[in-house]
C-alpha cells in the first residue's frame, strides 16, 4: 500500500507531501492544478523515464520519494532477491533527477537501478490512466488475468506442454516427408554397396594368400631351376652332399668303439645325414608341385583386381571393407524402418491432436465461465468507485 508521496522541485511543484489512507483516495481539482504531475512523480518512482525538463525552473535537482507498507509475499521475495533489507514492512523508494550529476535511485537507502525500481514498483502499483501501466487495457494481459481469476493456469500449462509436443512431432513428420527422396536414393546406394561387397565373398586372409600364390607362379621357372640345382648337389652329382656325409659317418662310426667320448659327434653326423636326406625328399616333392599355369595366374590377377577395387571404394584393406559393410548394413536397417517410424509418428500425432483438443475445449469452457464472473466483478468495483 502507498502511504505517502513526497515531491520536491518536480515540474511546477516546489514542495508537496501527499498522504494516502486505506480505501479509495481521490485527488480532485481544476485543470492545471497538478493532479497529473503527482501521477508523473509516482510513475518516476516506479522506474519511469527521467527527464531533466521535469526539474523545477531555477533548481538543480528534483526529488521524489514514496513510502509503502509492504506485506505481499511476492514483493518481499523480490526485495530479498535484490538484497534490500526490510526491518519491518516499511519500504522507501527514492528518485533524484539532477542537471549535472548522474540520476540516482534508492530502495530503503540502498543504491538501486531503474530496472529494479520497475521490478519492485510493478508489484505494488498499477496506474490506470491515459499512459502506460494500464494492465486491464492491454490485450496481452487479458489471458493472464483471466487464467489467474479462473484458476486455470495449471490447465493452460497442460495445454502448452501438449501442444508443444504436438508441434515437435509435426516438425519431425515434415522433416521425414521432405527427406523422402534423399532417403530413397540413400537406400538404393547402400543396397548396391552391400550387394557388391557380399558378391565378392571376401575372406580376411585371402589377399595375402593370393599374393603369395601369384608370386610363386610368376617365378615358377626360377624356383624349379634353383631347386633342381640344389637337389643335384645334395644327392645326384658325383661327390654329392649325401655321399660325402655317408663317407664321414663311415669314418667316424668305428672311432666311437675306440673312444666312447666320440659317440656324441658320431650321432650328430648320423643326424646331419638324415636331415639332409629328408630335405632332399621335401625339395623333390616341392619341385613336383611347381606347375606354371597361365590361366590360374590370370584368375588370381582378376581376383586381386576385384579386391583392390573394393578397397579403393570402401577401405584400406579387406578388414576395413568388411567393417564398412557392417556399418552401412546397420544404416540400411535404420532407413528400412522408415515406414514403421512414419506410421508411429502419425499415430502419435493423432493421439496428441485429440488430447490437445480435449484440453483446449476444457480450458475454453472454464475461461468462458471465468470471463462472465470477472466481468461482473469489475463492473461492480467500477460502480462502487
Amino acid at each position: 500500500m502507498l502511504k505517502e508521496l513526497k515531491i520536491l522541485n518536480f515540474a511546477t511543484i516546489e514542495d508537496l507531501t501527499v498522504e494516502f489512507r486505506p480505501g479509495l483516495n481521490v485527488l480532485t481539482g481544476e485543470t492545471g492544478a497538478g493532479k497529473s504531475i503527482i501521477i508523473d512523480a509516482l510513475n518516476l518512482i516506479l522506474g519511469g523515464r527521467a527527464d531533466t525538463d521535469s526539474i523545477r525552473t531555477g533548481e538543480d535537482a528534483a526529488t521524489v520519494s514514496a513510502l509503502f507498507d509492504v506485506r505481499e509475499q511476492k514483493t518481499l521475495q523480490i526485495l530479498s532477491d535484490l538484497g534490500i533489507e526490510m526491518r519491518d514492512t516499511q519500504l522507501v523508494i527514492k528518485r533524484i533527477i539532477s542537471h549535472g550529476d548522474k540520476n540516482r535511485a534508492y530502495l530503503n537507502g540502498s543504491n538501486a537501478t531503474v530496472s529494479n525500481l520497475a521490478k519492485v514498483g510493478g508489484q505494488m502499483v498499477d496506474i490506470h490512466g491515459q499512459h502506460d501501466h494500464q494492465t486491464l487495457l492491454h490485450p496481452e494481459n487479458h489471458v493472464d488475468l483471466l487464467d489467474l481469476h479462473g484458476k486455470t493456469m495449471e490447465k493452460r500449462r497442460e495445454f502448452t506442454v501438449a501442444y508443444g509436443e504436438y508441434q515437435s512431432q509435426m516438425r519431425e513428420l515434415e522433416k521425414m516427408l521432405q527427406s523422402e527422396r534423399d532417403r530413397l536414393q540413400r537406400e538404393d546406394l547402400l543396397s548396391f554397396q552391400i550387394k557388391e561387397i557380399d558378391g565378392a565373398n571376401l575372406a580376411a586372409d585371402e589377399e595375402d594368400a593370393l599374393k603369395m600364390e601369384r608370386n610363386k607362379l610368376r617365378h615358377s621357372e626360377k624356383l624349379h631351376q634353383a631347386i633342381e640345382q640344389a637337389q643335384n648337389l645334395i644327392t645326384d652329382a658325383d661327390g654329392s652332399m649325401l655321399e660325402l656325409l655317408g663317407s664321414v659317418n663311415n669314418e667316424l662310426s668305428p672311432l666311437a668303439k675306440i673312444d666312447a667320448s666320440l659317440e656324441k659327434q658320431v650321432e650328430r653326423g648320423r643326424t646331419a645325414y638324415y636331415e639332409i636326406q629328408e630335405l632332399s625328399e621335401e625339395l623333390r616333392a616341392y619341385v613336383r608341385s611347381i606347375e606354371f599355369s597361365p590361366s590360374r595366374l590370370e584368375e588370381i590377377e582378376d581376383r586381386l583386381a576385384e579386391i583392390n577395387g573394393l578397397k579403393r571404394k570402401y577401405g584400406v584393406d579387406v578388414a576395413a571393407v568388411l567393417a564398412y559393410r557392417e556399418k552401412i548394413a546397420a544404416e540400411l536397417e535404420s532407413i528400412s524402418s522408415y515406414q514403421e517410424r512414419l506410421a508411429s509418428i502419425k499415430e502419435g500425432l493423432l493421439k496428441l491432436e485429440i488430447l490437445v483438443g480435449q484440453i483446449a475445449v476444457a480450458l475454453a469452457e472454464k475461461r468462458e465461465r471465468s470471463a462472465v464472473e470477472l466481468k461482473k466483478k469489475v463492473e461492480k468495483e467500477l460502480r462502487e468507485l
